[in-house]
């Protein structure tokens, strides 16, 4: 299956840190987009592929989001039902939206994926979680059905001592697409 490297516009996350310590409270936002005429690689495929996220059955569907730290060695993966996946767009411009508002199916509550651009977010325990910072450099792919898989890895936002805390992940903004995505530990 093929890797895509995508540029990172922002990625956020946080983790609660005040006790009574919820980690439900935990929370996760990203986006990858067109930054300064520089596209973020982001190119939806085309319905009924084995890449199209809203298939069911045997020949592709839903998707799997693994966050990880390529450093330390830490990851979760979330699987994303093909049942909460719609088709957006054309067949000539096709795109994506993820919903799961109710956080039924896991802790990612929507993915948006058209023209160029990804987007997502979500709540919960499920996540990735901060109790190791510093995190340093955090790692984010999204394969979609059994065809492709987009990777971005987004360094802290400086100044780290601020922005890569047991409390928060801020990453630096408009970062590029990586030449290699790191392996998955």
């Amino acid at each position: 299956m093929p890797v895509t490297g995508i540029g990172n516009s922002a990625l956020v996350l946080k983790d609660d840190v005040t006790p009574p310590i919820n980690v439900d409270r935990r929370s996760m936002r990203f986006r990858s987009a067109t930054y300064q005429s520089v596209p973020g690689a982001v190119s939806p495929p085309a319905f009924g592929t084995a890449a199209d996220p809203s298939m069911l059955g045997s020949t592709g569907g839903g998707a799997v989001l693994t966050v990880y730290n390529p450093t330390l060695g830490q990851k979760v993966v979330v699987p994303l039902a093909a049942g909460n996946w719609q088709r957006t767009g054309t067949n000539v411009a096709p795109g994506y939206k993820y919903r799961d508002s109710k956080r039924l199916a896991g802790p990612v509550t929507q993915v948006a994926l058209k023209n160029g651009r990804l987007s997502l977010s979500g709540k919960g325990a499920a996540l990735y979680g901060l109790a190791d910072a510093p995190q340093g450099t955090v790692a984010l792919r999204l394969r979609l059905g059994s065809g492709v898989e987009f990777c971005a890895v987004a360094p802290a936002k400086a100044p780290v001592a601020s922005n890569d805390t047991t409390a928060k992940f801020v990453s630096a903004a408009n970062t590029s697409a990586p030449a290699v995505c790191p392996p998955v530990p």
